[in-house]
């Protein structure tokens, strides 16, 4: 006699639907505003790769009109950003610093911040990088 064989059913697990359901509910109902934010970060950014790439005099000079348009935050991001393309780390790192302060939830300002700070650990005497590293590895945390 042959023993009968096992019939296994799988189940569904309906916890985990009924999750996925709620988050597709809430991405369908949740509005353009978030999107058009990271839109505008990513912008925001893009400018700033441009000067860091190519700091130029003209350039800088040309980003000017951009920098003077914006205010809060982003005004202080992007002059961090001008201040980075000239190699002046610890004053870019204050204009970072500030518009981290100003909006704490924008991971681009932590990065450059920490980009900031990581360009005055090369250059700071030893009994100061251990206390700019931590601060680095701080502000790379919260951007990623």
């Amino acid at each position: 006699m042959d023993p009968e064989p096992l019939h296994v059913t799988r189940r569904q697990p309906l916890f985990g639907c009924g999750l996925l359901l709620l988050l597709l509910a809430l991405l369908a109902s949740a509005p353009n505003s978030l999107t058009a934010q990271s839109d505008s970060t990513r912008e925001l950014e893009r400018t700033c790769t441009r000067m860091t790439d190519d700091p130029r005099p003209a350039n800088l000079e040309a980003m000017q009109p951009t920098i003077d348009r914006e205010t809060g935050a982003r005004a202080s991001f992007l002059t961090g950003c001008r201040l980075i393309a000239e190699q002046k780390w610890g004053p870019a790192g204050k204009e970072f610093e500030k518009a981290v302060k100003a909006e704490p939830g924008v991971a681009v300002y932590h990065f450059w911040f920490g980009r900031a700070t990581g360009e005055q650990i090369a250059r700071a005497n030893p009994i100061r990088q251990p206390g700019l590293a931590r601060r680095v590895k701080g502000e790379f945390d919260k951007a990623a």
